[in-house]
Order: C-alpha cells, then structure tokens, then sequence
C-alpha cells in the first residue's frame, strides 16, 4: 500500500464517499453496522464534557458527530485534504450550532501532537487502509495520556467478507482483471485477530475489550432492531464472535 495513491484515491473519492448513507445511517446497513459500533464506544468510553478527542482517518466526519454531540472537544485528522473539507460541511450541516473541532491534514504514522495529549484516540473505518499497522499504533499510544482510551477497527481476515475479498483477489490476478478498484485489492488489508492483539502487546497499551462488528445484511429497515438484538446475541458465541467483517478493539495507555 503506498500512500501517495492511497492519499490521491480518497482525495478523488472524497465528495463521493461524504453523499453515502453508510456514514450517517439512512440505509438498513449502515444502520445495523453503526449502531454496532456506537453502542461498542458508549459502553467502552465515558465522554465526558471537555475531553479532547483524536479522530484518525475521520473521513468525511461521522464520528465527530458523535463525539461532539457528547461534548468532548475533537481534532480530526485524515491524509486527505478533500476528506477534510467534506468533513467540515458535512458536521456543521448536521449539529447546525457551533461546534469544537480542528481539522488536521496529516499522516497517521506521524502525529503531529505531542506525547500524552488525548484522552481518546478513535479509528474506525481507516485503520485497514495504514500501510505500517504497527506503527501507527505506536504512534496513537504515544499521543495517547496515561489512562486513555484507544479505539480502533481492523477488517478481519476471518470473517465470510475477509475470506470473499482473498478469493476475488486472487482470480482478478490468475485471470489479468485490471479494471479493479484498488479499495478492494491492494488498500484494504485484512488481519488476524491474533496478530492485532500481538501488535497491541508490543505497543505497551493494555486490551480491554474486543467485539465483532457487521455479521449480516438486513434485508430491511424494518428488520434494523431484530438484526441488531441477534448480533447482540452472538457476542457470547466465541466461534460467532469472530466472524464479523471487522474486529473492534479498545485499549488503555
């Protein structure tokens, strides 16, 4: 994954990416997988009133949202300037008030804040697309104060999507497909549980919790509820647990 073009991909896929449902949910999907992961931060991280939020990869600024909304004071940061300026029309259009965001262009690998700043560190959605996994998570432990909270989302290897993506990868090159969105075979790494939780252990920051994020597709918006109390459900199945498209981890510095 080289980030010039992983940079210049969502420079070009900025305005198109902040038109879809996904990140506010408006379509059964999305609303099922957010909620997944909204419910996950709420029960994992009290916000509370001043706490200073660091948003990586904050695309088109779906989690701003949230965290503003509880009162905490965010710096969200993304290697696209395009993702940035959408982000900022996208919140303000949204909350209609003032709100307390700065927004950083700037390179996941290299934060450009000092040691022990945030109290959360949030990356849902970009952290599959980091080239260098592991020192990223370095580099969020670092900005990271003692006792703060990091929250970030691996796609999984494991997962029915992870196993589909590897497969379709493999074809597209044994049958020299060329005209194949990059998203889907080179900027969208798949990981191992295992492996992220070794990563984690490295980084000196402590596991918390681990949940699975996106197991179906409900077929539609009156079936969001039903859906999601299943998932729910299958948090307490370990084999089940591991399946969802994405892993959603929370650690302590």
């Amino acid at each position: 994954m080289e980030k010039k073009k992983i940079r210049a991909f969502y420079q070009e896929k900025a305005l198109d990416w902040s038109l879809l449902p996904y990140f506010y949910g408006r379509d059964p999907l999305s609303v099922l997988y957010h909620l997944r992961e909204v419910s996950f931060v709420r029960k994992s991280v009290e916000v509370l009133h001043n706490d200073l939020v660091l948003d990586i990869g904050c695309g088109p600024g779906r989690w701003i949202v949230e965290y503003v909304a509880n009162g905490a004071e965010v710096i969200a940061l993304d290697i696209s300037v395009n993702m940035i300026k959408s982000a900022k029309i996208k919140t303000r259009k949204i909350l209609k008030k003032p709100i307390r965001v700065n927004y950083v262009v700037g390179d996941a690998e290299h934060l450009p804040f000092a040691d022990n700043k945030f109290d959360v560190v949030n990356c849902f959605d970009a952290f599959p697309h980091f080239p260098h996994p592991l020192k990223t998570l370095g580099e969020m432990r670092r900005v990271l104060r003692p006792g703060g909270s990091l929250l970030f989302e691996p796609s999984n290897i494991f997962s029915p999507m992870g196993i589909g993506l590897h497969i379709f990868r493999f074809l597209s090159k044994t049958m020299g497909i060329k005209k194949v969105d990059p998203i889907f075979t080179e900027w969208n790494r798949y990981d191992n549980v295992r492996t992220v939780k070794e990563w984690i252990r490295l980084t000196g920051l402590k596991l918390d919790q681990v949940i699975s994020v996106g197991y179906l597709i409900p077929p539609s918006h009156g079936f969001v509820n039903f859906f999601q109390k299943f998932e729910t459900s299958l948090e307490n199945v370990f084999f089940l647990n591991m399946l969802g498209s994405r892993i959603a981890f929370k650690c302590r510095k």
